[in-house]
């Protein structure tokens, strides 16, 4: 009772003031519950975002890895025609003969594989590589081969390419085509395995048939293509398909003389690769990754060639490289186990070349040409097959100029090859020889015996092969021009049988009908040089004395020369027309065969020729020679 009147007298203004404030300590206890549930939500959301960003960010780098992975993916294992589908960069590779080069275009720009360039460029909106590696004087399957063999891949520091585009079939027999055609496309599978191929088919085959071997090789171009996954490229069908003309008004339309493409030719010849990639494209095929069984039983002993650069040879002399068992066991060949096939890389050189390849001064084989134009042509020649190598490698060349082309030797398991190339002639002396003549001796590895003589000769035998030597005889040295002849090679007189063999169905009755003329004409030429060994005895001394006069005043005409040497040598004097070799008294002793002709000596600076049966190139008589068979009006046939 008395605490409630006590109450009662508290005045209204406490009452107010106490309500206040509690009121006020209600509040301001809220109110920092509330603002302190804030700040941590803020916080929260703070850290939220940070790690979802975070999240976002780790997601999309992942993304970007995965494309990228994707990417390169694709970049590794897309077929050509997939990788133009998702604008990836290509490359293509192009190993081909003069057709393949573009031969009989105007310009650079106008030839098909610079059209195909542009235009797969301006349809893709992608980078367009292609590298033409296309040899216009030796265009035959086994060069192609041969230069696949010397390309890297990208694993061995080299470039690898999406598409390889090959011309071949025109110079080479059946026999030899198919071996190394499919030599070149097993090879591509095992270096380039996501590299597709296209073959082109000529139009030679159709209009000129009489000309190369087109017209028996195509049926089995188009077999090897189809059986290696590729797409033939026709240009007889894709000439009659433009148009329904005859095959003479296409010939002008098209092509110089029937032979090379024309400006128009090289448009319709891009056009219809361009159309086959484009519509291929539209359905981006995977590469056949199948298995392909080989149909010649060779194939296998062409998958491991070795191809040896010129690096690993020393050079010897001016003409002459060799290289010992012991360089070539380290590039891979091993002497004392190996019995294979031979080729060299070097180039043709405008006027005559000649190379002798030799085992110790053992003949192997030899390839000689005379080549028309102002420009060294590169071949990959073959020389023999069957090659065993018991001393060292040899090769003599007919001129120092022709000598510094060499780029290297390539090599492969035994496999047969066209019997031509054993029919060719050696010197009696094979290797370097001083000024006297006399044979310089060399060791087991190729090098010169005498340390005395080296350092007397040249300063530098060790340098290799690109090195030009150093002669100390100033003198005589310096009056050497590049041209200067290696008198070894002209003073033995390659046989004159050097063509094409003749095999099977293929060998025409003209062909035949020749050999047999051949046979009989050199039976008789050896019975008559036998009947005439004492009269060749008898005028030895007078020859000698005509060789001095010749080697003095080499304007002489060939008549006086005829006359001088006699009725033997007459012959081959007409035949040989503008020959650079002097004749030599030891080699008309030799054989009357290979003494039918002694020239005048080549005058210092001019550029040597060889007589007319050492003009062939790859020891084949029917080949379209580019430039020289296009000038020409009325070129060799296959039954000539």
């Amino acid at each position: 009772m008395y605490r409630k009147k006590r109450i009662e007298n508290i005045s209204p203004f406490m009452k107010k003031l106490f309500g206040g404030t509690v009121c006020a300590i209600i509040f301001c206890g809220a109110s920092f519950f509330v603002i302190r549930d804030y700040q941590e939500q803020k916080a929260y959301q703070a850290w939220a975002l940070t790690e979802n960003q975070e999240l976002y960010n780790q997601s999309l780098s992942k993304r970007a890895e995965e494309r990228l992975i994707l990417k390169e993916s694709q970049k590794k294992n897309d077929s050509f025609y997939q990788r133009l589908h998702d604008h990836l960069p290509v490359r293509i590779l192009v190993l081909g003969d003069a057709y393949g080069q573009g031969l009989g275009a105007e310009k650079k720009s106008s030839a098909w594989f610079s059209i195909l360039e542009n235009s797969l460029r301006k349809k893709y909106k992608v980078n367009v590589t292609i590298d033409n590696q296309s040899l216009s004087k030796s265009g035959s399957a086994y060069s192609g081969f041969g230069l696949l063999s010397t390309l890297k891949n990208q694993s061995e520091g080299g470039k690898d390419y999406d598409l390889c585009i090959l011309s071949f079939g025109t110079n080479e027999t059946p026999k030899d085509f198919s071996l190394w055609y499919e030599g070149i496309l097993q090879n591509l599978r095992t270096k380039y395995p996501h590299c597709s191929v296209m073959s082109i088919l000529g139009h030679q085959g159709v209009m000129k048939p009489e000309l190369g071997y087109l017209d028996d090789n195509a049926d089995v171009l188009k077999s090897l293509t189809k059986i290696y996954h590729g797409t033939l490229i026709d240009m007889p069908e894709a000439m009659t398909q433009k148009n329904h003309e005859k095959s003479e008004d296409k010939s002008a339309r098209y092509t110089n003389d029937g032979l090379f493409l024309n400006d128009s030719g090289q448009k319709l010849l891009a056009d219809t690769i361009f159309h086959s990639i484009v519509s291929a494209v539209a359905k981006y095929p995977d590469y056949d990754k199948s298995a392909v069984t080989p149909v010649s039983p060779e194939i296998p002993a062409l998958t491991n060639a070795v191809y040896i650069d010129s690096d690993n040879f020393k050079r010897i002399d001016q003409y002459t490289l060799t290289i010992g068992p012991s360089a070539l066991k380290e590039a891979g060949i091993d002497t004392a186990n190996f019995i294979g096939t031979l080729g060299v890389d070097f180039s043709y050189i405008p006027g005559a070349n000649d190379l002798l390849v030799s085992d110790g001064g053992r003949g192997l084989g030899r390839n000689a040409f005379s080549l028309d134009g102002t420009k060294a042509e590169r071949t990959i020649a073959p020389i023999n097959d069957h090659v065993k190598i018991s001393n060292y490698l040899m090769l003599s060349f007919l001129t120092k100029s022709q000598a510094d082309t060499f780029k290297g030797v390539l090599f492969t398991k035994d496999v047969p090859m066209s019997e031509s190339l054993d029919a060719f002639t050696s010197p009696e002396t094979i290797g370097p020889v001083d000024e006297t003549g006399a044979l310089i001796p060399l060791d087991h590895e190729g090098m010169i015996m005498t340390e005395l003589y080296a350092a007397s000769t040249y300063s530098g035998t060790e340098t290799s092969a690109s090195d030009k030597p150093v002669s100390s005889k100033s003198s005589s040295a310096e009056s050497k021009s590049e041209n200067a002849v290696n008198e070894t090679l002209v003073n033995s007189r390659p046989a004159e049988s050097h063509s094409v063999e003749s095999t099977g169905e293929e060998a025409t009755s003209e062909k035949s009908t020749a050999q047999e003329n051949a046979s009989e004409e050199s039976t008789a030429e050896k019975s008559s040089a036998t009947e005439n060994t004492s009269e060749e005895n008898a005028s030895e001394s007078s020859q000698e004395s005509n060789t001095s006069e010749a080697e003095g005043d080499h304007d002489l005409s060939q008549d006086q020369s005829s006359e001088d040497n006699g009725t033997t040598s007459s012959d081959a004097s007409a035949e040989s027309g503008g020959t650079s070799a002097s004749g030599n008294s030891d080699t008309s002793k030799s054989s009357a065969a290979e003494s039918k002709s002694e020239a005048s000596s080549e005058s210092e600076g001019s550029v040597p020729t060889l007589p007319d049966d050492v003009k062939y190139a790859s020891n084949e008589k029917n080949l379209i020679p580019g430039e020289a068979l296009q000038a020409s009006s009325s070129p060799n046939g296959k039954n000539s």
